[in-house]
């Protein structure tokens, strides 16, 4: 049987100003679909007062003579006299304060003239609607499930894909002058190539081409740069290589490769489900996936490069002799890296924290290991 008296336990505390209902995180996880929907704020409302139902006034029974009968007498009335139509009342116009030009020889002359004058003036004022550009949309829309090819919603990834090289094949904004005003005060650098790819759409067209559209007013579709798995791994570089193993989230995801491309990683790979070119992750990194390569690969493939686990039970820091050229994987927030990843692992090395706290977000602990090593790498 349902238990109705838990039921309503939840759902007074959810509007009692002192009380704090937690939820699991994942009912919390927002959409995956690009531009990310926002929260709503919670309304807190004063609970509802609760009337005992003896004290209800039932209303008292309907007076017999306003009882409205089943059936109504048949009657017969008389068919309503239908207005003629009528024409352009055009005698209505015949005074001197209308027409200055008036006179008595020419006066139908003149009420025409003017007659057409105002026809001619309200079909100019009339804003005719532009047809809707069904091919455009349908091209952003299948870019955003195309895996060769990457939507950027907003000012700030077209940006950075604009500065690393990336082969923009459409960009498009509602508004040309206030695109090129906005480039100019954030992004001079970048003005002119954007002015020469820019291409002004309709309002309405613009809003159809994003679940979220973006308060910058730019939106463009890029070719993805072709990155191998195998080869990421197996590149020479003293920089660290930053692996995120099976995360849940892209903008997670979207803010470790900003993280990564900040601190000059060597790369991201990404293992599981999730694609790192998610439009919504391509806007949590503004569009650094352009700076520094970026693949997801089912596993992480045999590889020379020393592995190095970031997990609770490592080394506590500072991290003393740190080969170069690292590995440096990082798990979910919710199960951590798998025993099989850890197994493979050389050294585990530990983020301190407060006792209590039992995780890091996953961006915010790819930021403090890159720049951990970064600052005790650096020359002085």
């Amino acid at each position: 049987m349902t238990d109705n008296a838990m039921i309503n336990r939840f759902r007074q505390a959810r509007r009692d100003p002192s009380l704090a209902v937690m939820l699991e995180k994942q009912q919390y996880r927002r959409r995956t679909t690009p531009g990310y929907a926002r929260r709503r704020p919670i309304n807190i409302q004063p609970l509802p007062r609760i009337i005992p139902i003896r004290q209800i006034q039932h209303n008292p029974p309907p007076r017999p003579d306003l009882i409205r009968p089943r059936h109504r007498p048949l009657q017969i009335l008389p068919r309503p006299r239908r207005r003629p139509r009528r024409s352009p009342n055009l005698l209505r116009h015949n005074n001197p304060q209308t027409f200055p030009a008036y006179r008595k020889d020419n006066k139908l002359t003149s009420i025409l003239e003017h007659y057409n004058h105002t026809q001619a003036s309200r079909n100019s004022t009339r804003q005719i609607k532009p047809m809707t550009d069904n091919a455009m949309i349908n091209r952003f829309r299948q870019a955003r499930r195309d895996s060769s090819l990457a939507v950027m919603d907003g000012l700030h990834p077209v940006k950075h894909g604009l500065r690393f090289g990336a082969e923009t094949l459409e960009i498009v904004t509602p508004d040309l002058d206030a695109a090129l005003r906005l480039a100019a005060e954030l992004a001079p650098d970048i003005r002119p190539q954007l002015a020469a790819r820019l291409t002004q759409v309709a309002p309405d067209d613009f809003r159809q081409l994003s679940p979220v559209p973006p308060d910058t007013g730019i939106i463009a579709i890029a070719r993805r740069p072709a990155v191998c798995p195998d080869a990421l791994t197996a590149a020479a570089s003293d920089a660290p290589l930053a692996l995120l193993e099976n995360p849940r989230s892209p903008f997670n995801i979207g803010a470790a490769v900003r993280v990564a491309a900040a601190a000059a990683a060597a790369g991201v790979l990404v293992t599981g489900p999730q694609d790192p070119w998610h439009p919504a992750a391509i806007v949590a990194a503004a569009g650094l996936q352009f700076a520094l390569p970026v693949a997801r690969a089912d596993a992480l493939p045999g590889t020379s490069r020393p592995i190095i686990a970031i997990a609770p039970q490592g080394e506590p820091m500072p991290w003393p002799d740190i080969p170069p050229g690292p590995i440096l994987a990082f798990g979910a927030e919710r199960s951590g890296l798998s025993p099989q990843l850890l197994a493979r692992a050389r050294r585990r090395l530990a983020i301190p924290m407060a006792p209590g706290v039992s995780s890091l977000n996953l961006a915010t602990s790819v930021a403090v290991t890159l720049y951990a090593l970064k600052t005790r790498t650096a020359p002085p």
